[in-house]
């Protein structure tokens, strides 16, 4: 069972002192909300829920593990936030069924909020660069929470256009589609614009946080870029089943969880201390980054990755 990190109380960042999506009235009163910010399932291109039959979905529809896991470890909430880059998914890939991934994950959250636990939507904003400005990385990835939960299109935002339109799997025969009018933009500060656009035509409010910061591959965020900042954030992911983003040496003693075999890919100037020490004021969180759509759980199985 996954170690209770993820205090919901702390993703206040759309009005600083006050509990984010209406989970909690008074964040004073001492009530505190466990659960995990942070799972993709096989409505991201990178999702394996079921890695013996070539990462195709486990149960009637993709995202079935994520409410059965979130019941499972008495979760009081999860996010399904799966990559925003595709639209449409194609199981039996191309003349198939193709399948509205934002609407289905919606309905896979609206599932979880009848089982009892607080269902969040949300995407991944991945920001693949290949730039270096002024001796820092470019690029960076973002979890996005949104309300409504139903969804409002505006409020999903992709960070890169697919290659081709779309993205095949490593195994079997699905594709990931990405409509041709699916927006995208280079760096966070446009994130935030065309969030607040739709929010506004939605009536609607997300809330954004860094996550796997420190890790090379796929990709760190430095936070010597001056695009990078967290402006409108109050918290960063600190730890996932990636490992730990924390320190500067992840050689320095208590710094080494999860980064043993991988240290050739540790970032520093991604590191959660190298943001404190360029005076950003954040809290932490930690989620899964489960691919196998089970939030809670750190038992992932192999993925597509």
């Amino acid at each position: 069972m996954l170690p209770r990190w993820a205090l919901l109380a702390a993703l206040g960042a759309c009005e600083p002192g006050r509990a984010t999506l209406g989970l909690l009235d008074d964040p004073e009163a001492g009530w505190w909300a466990w659960g995990d910010p942070h799972v993709h399932s096989d409505w991201s291109y990178d999702g394996c829920e079921d890695a013996a039959a070539d990462c195709g979905p486990t149960g009637e529809r993709p995202g079935a593990p994520f409410v059965d896991s979130a019941v499972a470890e008495d979760l009081d909430f999860a996010a399904l936030v799966d990559h925003a880059e595709a639209d449409r998914y194609e199981p039996d890939g191309e003349g198939g069924a193709s399948l509205d991934i934002y609407a289905g994950q919606a309905a896979v959250v609206a599932e979880l909020r009848a089982a009892g636990p607080l269902g969040l939507l949300g995407f991944e904003w991945t920001a693949y660069r290949d730039e270096v400005v002024d001796g820092h990385a470019r690029g960076t990835h973002r979890t996005v929470i949104v309300d409504p939960p139903e969804g409002c299109l505006g409020m999903r935002v992709a960070g890169f256009r697919l290659e081709g339109g779309a993205s095949e799997a490593g195994q079997g025969a699905a594709r990931w589609v990405q409509d041709g009018d699916t927006p995208a933009v280079d760096t966070v500060a446009e994130l935030w614009a065309t969030l607040d656009r739709a929010a506004a035509d939605c009536r609607g409010r997300w809330l954004s946080f860094a996550h796997h910061t420190a890790w090379s591959v796929p990709q760190r965020t430095d936070w010597g870029l001056a695009e990078n900042a967290p402006e409108r954030e109050t918290v960063v992911e600190v730890l996932s089943e990636h490992g730990a983003d924390e320190c500067l040496d992840p050689e320095a003693e208590g710094c080494a969880w999860g980064v043993a075999g991988r240290r050739e890919d540790y970032a520093p100037e991604g590191s959660v201390q190298a943001a404190l020490l360029a005076g950003y004021r954040l809290g932490f969180v930690g989620g899964t980054d489960a691919h196998d759509g089970r939030a809670g759980s750190l038992d992932d199985g192999p993925g597509a990755v």
